[in-house]
Formats: C-alpha cells, structure tokens, sequence
C-alpha cells in the first residue's frame, strides 16, 4: 500500500513537472498561488455581478456616469494612500490586514442588505459600486506582489503561466455561480465570496510560512528590483521627453474612455430588457464568465501567431476595430444581442490581444523608470480618463438628452483618435526596441512578455548576426524562452563563438528546441576550453538521445574519458540531472565516484594544477547534487587549506542548505580569502539561520572580525526577522560593531522598503545616541579647557609638552569620535523618515559651505519630530561647545568631568583607538590611579590596546 502510495506521488510529479514544468518543491507553492488568485477573481467577477445588479435595481441608468468618476476619484486617492502605507508595514502584515478587512466589509455589507438597512439609498449603492472597484485594484496587485516574493526569475518564467490560469479559471467559475442568485438570491452571493476570502487568509498564512524557510539569492534580488528604486523623476516630464510613452499614455486612455462609453450602453440596454434583480445578477455573471472564456480561447489561439505574423502595431487595431462594430450594431439594432456583442468584443479582445499588445509596447521602457511609468498610467492615466468618460456620459445624457444608441457618435469619434495613436506609436515602438537594445535597457527579469512581435524579431535576428558582443549575449538572454526554428542557423554559428558566455547561453537555447538536432556540432564543445560550455553540452547531448540506455552510454563515456576537466564536468553534469532523470542517479554512484576521486587526488602532483581543480570540482559537483550522504566529504574541503577550494565548499554548502554547515560557514567570516562566500552562502539559508547569527553576534568570545562580518549576512536575507534581529543588537557596546548593525538596517531599508522598522524603538536610539554625543562633547570639552589653560584640568598633575601633544591627540580622537556619532544620528534617522532625505541632510550638515548647511537645518527644522528636533536641531547648528554643554546638562543632567571621571569614562568606551589615546594620556600624566586598569588591558586581543597599554605600563615603572 505505502509502494503504490509512493509510486503514485512519483507519478504525480512527473506528471506536473511533463505538462507544466513544474519541479521538485515547487507543487505545493504553485497550488497555493493558483488556488488564491483563483479566489480573489472568483470573488471579483461575482461582486461585480451582485454590484451591478443591485445599481440597476434602484438607480437610473444615467447615475453611472457619476459612480464612474467617483470610481476615478477614489481610486486615485486611495491607491496613494496606501502606496504610502505600504512602505511602513511588511507585506505580511499588510496582505493579511488587508484580506481581514475584505472580510468584514463583505459581512457588514451582507447584513445590510440581508436585512435591508439603507440599501435602496444612493449612498450605500455609490459606496458598494466603488468598493468593488477597490477591491479588483488593491486584491490583485498584492497578489501580484506576493508572487515576487514566493517565486524565483527562473521559476516565474516557468510557473506564472501555471498561476495565471488560476485568475482565468476564477473568472469564469465566478461568472457562472452568479446564477445561484435565481436559487438563494443576490445578497447571499456574498457569502460566498466571504468564505473564499477566509480560504485566502489560511493560504497566505501557509504561503508565508512556507517562503519564511529560506529563499535563494535570486529571490532576493527580485525583491529588491520589486520593492526598492524610488525615482525622484516626474512622470508628465516623462511622458513629455518620450513620443513612445506618450502615445502609449494617450492609447490607454483613449481605450478606457471608450470601454466606459461602451459599458454604460451596455448596463443601460440590460436594465431596460431584464427587470428582474436576481435574473439580471445571473445574466452579469453568465456573460463575465463567457467574456473569460473568448478571452481564453483568443488568447491561447490566435493572439501568439497574430503577433508573430503582424507584429504588434497590426494587432493593436483588432480592439478598436471590434467595439466600433459593436458600436455600430447597438446604433443601427438597438437591442440586447448588439450590447452583448459590443461587451464580449470589448472585454475579451482587452484581455487578450489588446493587453499582450499594451505589455509589448511597455518592453522597450528602460528597467530605470519603467515601473514609476507603469504605475503613473495604470493608476492616474486610467482614473482620469475613468473621470472624463463620466463626464462625457453626463453632458451627453442629462444635458443634450440624447439616447443610448446615439452614445454610438462619440464612440466612432475616440476610435478614430486610437487609430490615428496605434499609426504613430508602430513607428516609435521599433525605433525604442532598437535603442533599448543598443543601450541594454529592457529588463531581463521581466517576466510577463517575450519580444514576439514580429518587426521586433527581426532587430533581434540582425543583431544575432552581428559582431557586437555585448548585444548578442544581452538578446540571448532576453530570448532565452521563446522557441523558433528561426533561431536554429544563428546558435549554430554562435556555438563558435570566442566568447564562452555566447557559447553557454547558444547552447541553453539550443537544447530547448525539440525539432532541430545539433549533436555533431555540439560534441566538439565538449572539450571546450570552459567548463560551463562543457556542461551545457553534455545536457544538450543527454536531452536529444533517444532512451535512457543511450543517456547511460554517452555519460558513460564523458565519466571515463582521458581528459580529466571533462570527466569534471560530466560529473558535475550527473549531479545536475540526476533529480530531473532519476534512473542516472541509481545506475552512477555519486558516493563511490566521490570516494574514488579523493583516493585518486593523493596520487597527483602536490603543486600540480589537476589537484586543486579536482578539490574544487567536487565541491561544485557536492553543492549540485544536494545528498547527504555526500556532506562529510563537503566539511572535508571547507577546511582544505587552499583558498579556492574553501570558497567554492562555502557556496556549495550554501546550495544545500543543511543546517549542519552553518558554524563551519560563520566560522570562515574570520578568513578573509573565503568571508565574502560564506556571507552568501549563509544568506542563502534564509530566515533558518538568523538564530545562530544572532547567538554569534551576541558572543564576546568570537573574534571581532568574525562579529563584525555577520550584519552583512543578515541584510541579504531581507526578512521581517531580520530587521528585528538588527535592531536587537543596536545596543552592541562595541561601536564598530554597531555602526555595521545599522549600515545593514540601512541597506534593508533600502533593498526591502515594505518591511516594518519599529519606530519607537528607533526613536530611543536615537535618544540614546544624542545622550552619548553628549557625554562625548563634554569630555571634548574638558580636554579642550586643559589644552587651552596650558595646564591640567587639576594642579597636582604634572604639566610638560608630552602631556600637552597626548591631549591633543585625545582632542582628535574625541572629534573623530562625535563624527561617527553623528552619523550614527542620521543613519538610525533614515530608519524612521525616508532614507534619501536623510542622507542628503547629513550630506548638507558635514558640508563647509554655510549656505547648504544652512538649509540642511531648516529642512530637519521642518521635518522631525518635537522631541527629536529639540536634541538634534542644536547638535548639528550649534558652532559653540558651551552652548551644547548647557543643553546636555539641562537635557541629560551631564555635568562637565574632571580628568579623573574623564578618563574614567574613556577607559570604558569600546572605541579602541579612543581607548589608546587615553591610555597614552595615562602614560604621560604617570596616573598611577588607573594602574589596575591598564593591567587588565595588557592581555587585550586588540594589538593597539595591547601595545599602548604596554607603554603605559612601562612608563609608569619609569617613574617608580
């Protein structure tokens, strides 16, 4: 039973994985996307059904427009206010606050309508039409969001499709129960929806768990490319400088226009013939779910090879074209089948061709600016032309009067506009692909469309067979998963390449056509000078044979062949495939190659070149097959005594994520030839190893060095339990340490803009901060007394120029010191209010000249809060050091030390270079006071410490 269990999972997944690519671990991920997506569209098209049924119900027809603008001006104000919100909250929290909230607006609206409680009033309808809109913008676009988090590049590429379908499938599910409304009633609908979004909350929450337990580097730099970039640009100075964003802005509004123009005919011929609430809610719901499926239909069948064949310009007019069809049947045949065909050709020719066509056009937008351009027109351009068809409707239909079929006019007027726009933007789109290529501006990572429009495919064919070496590559990539036969004469020739990354990525491409076999070609490349090239050509050999006794022939082959860097690389190749081709990893023992292969390295020549490529290969081919019987061999190269071997065993062990490998890896922080790998490779562990970071940091007993390195890790990881990690340790005592602590938050900030920093515990850094600055400024300013009055601060301390010269040199020490405070002030500021600003600031405050200076102040002046202006404003505008003195003692209640307590308070400080200023200080004022003190010093770890307390110690005897 369990036998048959088992082979029934295997056979499960190889089935996922032969029809949607979808890969070991990625099931249960794929599923839960694609069931939640499923559910916020089921819901959408559901309540937009129950919305526009009950409108109709009780208001005239002619009191859409006005919704309509409503709709833009809420939209507008709302998707500012909570873009704004957002970069305060994680998205956790944010998504789960936002899906409960859902909740309980569809409960109080189902008990307001169940119980009919102001539900015939315009206000209620008014709001109820535009929360739906709300919800279709906000549900979707977090969805949207939450899969950069859940998904890879590579794994988007492959899996997007797979939950895509999801919001189709819930499209036209949605549309069809809309009948139960003939059954249970309108009302009730809701509360199916209200269970689908409980369904969603247990999905995210599940869906968030799982993406806590580590997530690859690619991952987190997809992250960053989603969360951070703010641009300081204005988008209608953008659109201003480019004819290409600017038609493609003029398209997307003219569109809306008439999709509003068109839908109000639509709604208003619906309420004419169907009387009945529920009848009509079934009606909404059964052609929404129709419009899916053409849209489906057009989508898989005819949008692909109408861009291939036509390009992009051509199947832009196919939307016009069919709603001015449309148009003209409601005016000639004003009857319900012409307002059914105008809404079917509108929705599924939007859904399909329309915005296949829409997200070309949006390829060639540099990475730089083209989500702040995409935002302005998704959620400005299309509100406010949502606004003018509204108005338009009104004048149209309470002031001139005129009737449904007449609207017809001004529809024909707007498609010529989009006509005249689709013209001028098919010559501006080729000329923006062309520099876009040119300068390698379109983003790789785009995961929405690939450049199948047909004009675009022949700039990117000639730059194939061209010489430039750079663009070629750059194509290569972008290309990497369209298939065409087209493509089969240039990666032939670019297989001979001189550039090896050609060579690899030709390759790549090459064995994802199923139809053209280049093996003779290929087999040359097997002894390719690089050994991914190497690599890339044995898959390619292994991917064309014929069965699996053939596969085992030729890797048979590349295992025991002469040359020992392609025996490398065929193994590496084995422990690359054996998970996708199971029956490989049962017939070539890894183990026992391994083992045979270490036996072997201690017969090579010690200093001979085979021996380290071979230690560093086995780590590569370790950290590729991801088997624990293979890891003892691993912990055996991370302590190889040879730098690049230890590297290459920290990123393999990086790979495998076993936990076991984590205190080896914290302890290679310490080795400055392998830190930089170990910092990844940790990172690469994800959330699982913040804990022991944490403990490490903690412990006063690992070297600094080590210490010093692991805030670094703990940035890349980008978690909500990072931030909190971090902002634990801001009370490190050594300052060094704590700099590097907050850099990292800083740089999370940055990278991770929607993760939530915990104000208040901010602020009391802060405070704590000035109040050290304080405490500084008055030793400074004691030291600065004794150094003016030629003397000691008491007079039964010696005098004498060494005194003197180490005053001086405590003085600077002291002023270094208030600097690094100071910048530790305006870091941790950048954590509370927006980083950008601050760090301009700061820039401003340490700038000579008065003017910047000046307006650095008034900015803060303006910015901060009371509480922290009051501290800060006088720190960073005073030139007088009484004037701060008196503002510590009033603020902090610090009193200006005498040289005893002053060097008592140094000796304290974990500022080590401060610390040996003072105890050469000590040295030269003989205080023998302190003398138990530098004794302990002596066997500091810090050579500085260590010597400078030495020379006191030796000065002191001197004087004895």
């Amino acid at each position: 039973m369990l036998c048959r269990h088992y082979h029934n999972r295997k056979h499960m997944k190889n089935l996922l994985q032969k029809l949607f690519d979808i890969r070991e671990g990625e099931a249960t991920r794929t599923l839960l996307m694609f069931f939640y997506i499923f559910a916020v569209i089921f819901c959408l098209v559901m309540l937009k059904s129950v919305r526009e049924s009950l409108f109709l119900a009780s208001l005239a027809v002619n009191e859409l427009p006005i919704v309509f603008i409503l709709v833009a001006l809420t939209a507008a104000v709302v998707t500012t206010v909570y873009s704004r919100f957002s970069r305060k909250v994680s998205l956790n929290i944010l998504m789960r606050s936002t899906v409960i909230l859902i909740i309980i607006s569809l409960i109080i609206f189902w008990l307001l309508l169940t119980f009919n409680i102001s539900v015939q009033g315009r206000w209620f309808l008014y709001g109820f039409y535009t929360w739906v809109a709300i919800y279709g913008v906000i549900a979707t676009s977090q969805f949207w969001i939450l899969t950069n988090y859940v998904f890879n590049a590579r794994q988007a590429k492959r899996l997007l499709g797979v939950v895509g379908a999801g919001a189709i499938s819930g499209g036209i599910f949605g549309g069809y129960l809309a009948n139960l409304a003939k059954i249970y009633g309108t009302e009730n609908l809701l509360l199916i929806c209200i269970g689908l979004m409980v369904v969603c909350l247990i999905i995210l929450q599940a869906v968030w768990k799982m993406r806590e337990h580590g997530e690859s580097s690619d991952a987190r730099q997809r992250k960053r490319q989603s969360q951070s970039g703010e641009t300081s640009s204005n988008p209608f100075k953008l659109l201003k400088s480019s004819r290409h964003l600017l038609y493609l802005a003029g398209i997307v509004c003219v569109s809306v226009i008439v999709a509003n123009l068109v839908d109000y005919q639509y709604k208003a011929m619906v309420k004419e013939l169907i009387t009945d609430k529920d009848e009509r809610t079934a009606f909404f719901g059964f052609w929404l779910s129709n419009l899916s499926i053409v849209s489906l239909v057009i989508q898989l069948f005819v949008t692909g090879r109408l861009m291939r064949s036509f390009g992009v310009g051509p199947s832009l007019f196919l939307l016009p074209i069919g709603i001015l069809f449309g148009a003209i049947s409601i005016l000639v045949y004003p009857e319900l089948w012409a307002a059914i065909f105008v809404k079917v050709a509108d929705g599924s020719l939007k859904q399909s061709v329309n915005k296949s066509g829409i997200e070309l056009l949006a390829l060639p937008i540099p990475s730089s600016i083209k989500p702040q351009v995409k935002s302005f027109i998704d959620v400005f351009v299309d509100s406010f032309a949502t606004g003018i068809g509204g108005v338009l409707l009104i004048v149209m239909t309470t002031v001139f009067n005129i009737g449904i079929g007449t609207i017809s006019y001004l529809v024909f007027g707007f498609i010529a506009i989009w006509i005249i726009l689709i013209i001028n933007i098919r010559r501006e789109y080729v000329q923006a692909f062309r520099t876009a290529i040119e300068k390698r501006t379109i983003d790789l990572e785009d995961q929405v469309v690939t450049p199948q429009d047909a004009s675009v495919f022949e700039s990117c064919l000639k730059v194939l067979d061209g010489n430039n070496e750079r663009q070629i590559l750059y194509i290569l990539n972008l290309l990497e998963n369209v298939e065409s036969d087209r493509f089969i004469p240039y990666l032939e020739r670019l297989m001979g390449h001189n550039s090896a990354d050609i060579r690899r990525q030709a390759l790549k491409m090459a064995t994802r056509n199923r139809s053209a076999n280049l093996s003779e070609q290929v087999e040359s490349l097997v002894a390719d000078k690089n050994q991914d090239v190497q690599i890339e050509a044995i898959y390619y050999l292994l991917q064309k044979a014929k069965n699996s006794e053939q596969r085992r022939t030729i890797l048979q082959g590349y295992l025991d062949h002469d040359d020992y860097r392609v025996r490398a690389a065929a193994l590496l190749c084995t422990a690359r495939i054996s998970a996708e081709i199971p029956e490989l990893r049962k017939v070539f023992n890894l183990r026992e190659r391994i083992e045979s292969i270490l036996k072997s390295i201690r017969e090579l020549p010690q200093e001979g070149p085979q021996r380290r490529f071979t230690r560093v290969n086995l780590a590569k081919t370790i950290g590729e097959a991801r088997l624990p019987e293979l890891y003892p061999y691993l912990h055996i190269l991370l302590n190889d005594p040879d730098a690049l071997v230890r590297q290459q065993a920290a990123t393999s062990a990086g790979q495998t994520r076993a936990m076991e490998f984590v205190p080896v890896l914290i302890s290679l922080l310490n080795d400055k030839k392998a830190r930089m790998f170990a910092r990844e490779a940790l990172a690469n562990f994800g959330e699982p190893v913040l804990e022991a970071l944490d403990a490490y940091l903690h412990d006063l007993r690992e070297p600094r060095q080590l210490r010093l390195n692991i805030p670094r890790v703990i940035d890349k990881i980008g978690t909500q339990k990072s931030v909190d990690t971090l902002i634990r340790n801001l009370k490190q005592d050594d300052l060094l340490i704590r700099f590097q602590v907050l850099k990292a938050l800083n740089r999370l900030r940055k990278n991770y803009p929607m993760l939530n920093f915990e104000e208040q515990t901010i602020e009391r850094q802060i405070l704590d901060e000035s109040r050290n600055y304080m405490e500084i400024l008055t030793v400074l300013y004691a030291q600065q007394k004794a150094v003016e009055n030629g003397k000691p601060v008491t007079s039964e301390q010696p005098r004498g120029t060494k005194v003197q010269d180490a005053r001086k040199l405590l003085i600077k020490a002291l002023e270094e010191k208030l600097d690094k405070n100071l910048e530790r002030i305006f870091r941790l500021l950048g954590l509370k209010y927006t980083a950008r600003d601050m760090f301009n600031a700061y820039l401003g405050i340490v700038s000579r000249k008065q003017d910047v200076r000046a307006n650095a102040v008034e900015f803060l002046d303006n910015i901060l809060d009371t509480n922290l202006k009051r501290l800060i404003i006088p720190i960073i505008e005073s030139g007088s050091v009484e004037t701060l003195v008196e503002i510590g003692k009033g603020e902090f209640d610090i009193d200006v030390p005498n040289e005893k307590e002053c060097i008592k308070r140094l000796l304290k400080n974990h500022d080590d270079w401060l610390k040996a200023c003072t105890l050469f200080l000590i040295a030269e004022l003989k205080a023998d006071t302190f003398l138990n003190a530098i004794g302990s010093m002596v066997n500091s770890r810090e050579p500085i410490i260590k010597e400078t307390a030495e020379y006191a110690l030796r000065s002191m005897e001197m004087t004895d």
